[in-house]
């Protein structure tokens, strides 16, 4: 009898994902990893092309200071 009655549980789970009636909390659930990665990759993106953008704008003046300063070999 308890295996009927985990069966017409199952049933019933599997009919009401199947209509697609999620709460908004299991969606926000879900979508929360997939978001975090996303934006940890345009954080990413942003740091990058800010440490880019000084290199092209600095970079001689740099290489200069490495140079002086014994550290150019690592470049």
């Amino acid at each position: 009898m308890s295996t009927l009655s985990a069966t017409r549980q199952t049933g019933s789970q599997a009919s009401r994902s199947s209509t697609g009636a999620e709460t908004g909390t299991t969606m926000l659930r879900r979508a929360l990893p997939v978001l975090s990665v996303a934006l940890g990759l345009a954080l990413a993106a942003v740091a990058s092309g800010a440490a880019f953008a000084a290199w092209t704008s600095n970079g001689p003046s740099l290489l200069n200071a490495l140079a002086a300063s014994g550290l150019a070999w690592c470049l």
